[in-house]
């Protein structure tokens, strides 16, 4: 009852980082059908395309022990030289169509997921040794699901396959009379006619299989609401550290902004809601540098810590206005407030007797 509780309030889809997490795991959706589809649809390029060839070296390697067992030594040295000449000349025969098959499973893996190296499912667990737990997955929902499509897999195969070979297999002893080539050519059309028939319904079964995959795959990664929200702060963080931390930095900021008004050579007011202070040393700057602005309330501390130190205050709306909406801390000020700020750095200088260099 937990459990199905648990599932229900699971409404959210997985977000990109659960799948990346579980990607990373080697949890992924994979179809065994589309595997087995594309497993049957190498066999059936190697058959189509080798088995002529195959079926000539088959014959050349079988005929010696089929047609002529009886020059084959009945002594154990005999019969187990003879059974290890035929292995050997099999398996290199069929060495190149195995790894066609090879490179089959791995396209198929690589077609679904693209390619994926973990060691996540190779980590050592305990719980896959508990038999416990190992029946409890074998029975579980997914198991049984597992078992009923397998079962009627089967059936719809073996069906369709009777179907097609029936009418070629109505004679018990058609390979009895026949010469070993006749037989292989004959085991060779009847190969390809299974293949292709079985791969025709693998291709729905298949399709069907990895769309319920893919499905089910992200039914069981979704997520609840509070685990969205959890996975958001540890990803973005904590929104109320995050407040906070941006808090103090605004106040440290502030606090070395009006540090450096007793530093100013002027400070230009709306005259109460704008107040920027202005700094120029011509044998350092290129151009007026803004060290402090706000509006309102930090406006009217500017101002009274100007007045505090004998920092010249201008009132000019315009040009503090725009300096505030235009120049960040720390950052002269543009080519187009040049004039206007000239003409008041000029002034302050005139009051100070400091002379403006030469433009």
């Amino acid at each position: 009852m937990a459990e199905d509780d648990d599932d229900a309030s699971k409404t959210e889809d997985p977000t990109g980082k659960r799948l990346d997490d579980a990607r990373g795991k080697g949890h992924v959706p994979v179809s065994q059908d589309v595997k087995h589809l594309f497993v049957l649809s190498s066999v059936l390029a190697v058959v189509a395309l080798l088995g002529p060839w195959m079926a000539r070296d088959l014959t050349h390697a079988l005929v010696p022990f089929m047609e002529q067992a009886h020059q084959i030594p009945l002594d154990s040295g005999g019969v187990v030289l003879a059974m290890g000449q035929i292995a050997i000349d099999v398996a290199i025969i069929l060495a190149f169509p195995i790894l066609i098959v090879l490179i089959g499973i791995l396209a198929a893996s690589w077609l679904q997921n693209g390619f994926l190296f973990t060691s996540g499912p190779l980590a050592w667990d305990l719980n896959k040794l508990n038999p416990i737990t190992g029946f409890k997955r074998m029975f579980s929902l997914n198991g049984l699901v597992e078992l009923v499509k397998g079962l009627i897999k089967i059936a719809i195969i073996a069906t369709i396959v009777g179907v097609v070979l029936w009418p070629r297999m109505r004679v018990p002893d058609r390979f009895t009379f026949q010469s070993t080539a006749q037989m292989l050519r004959d085991l060779f059309d009847l190969t390809v006619l299974i293949l292709i028939t079985i791969i025709a319904v693998q291709i729905i079964v298949a399709l069907a299989d990895y769309l319920y995959q893919r499905w089910n795959y992200a039914r069981q990664l979704r997520m609840t609401k509070q685990e969205v929200k959890e996975e958001y702060k540890q990803m973005e963080g904590d929104p109320y550290i995050k407040a906070r931390i941006r808090s103090i930095r605004m106040d440290r900021a502030r606090r070395r902004m009006m540090a450096a008004v007793p530093t100013a050579d002027v400070v230009v007011t709306n005259p109460t809601h704008f107040a920027v202070a202005l700094k120029y040393d011509p044998t350092s700057m290129a151009a007026p540098r803004l060290v402090a602005k706000g509006t309102d309330l930090v406006a009217l501390k500017i101002r009274e810590l100007a007045e505090e130190n004998d920092v010249p205050i201008v009132e000019n709306p315009p040009v503090a206005r725009a300096l505030y909406a235009t120049v960040e801390i720390d950052a002269e000020i543009p080519p187009d407030q040049y004039r206007a700020v000239a003409e008041i750095i000029s002034f302050v200088f005139k009051l100070k007797r400091r002379v403006m260099p030469a433009s």
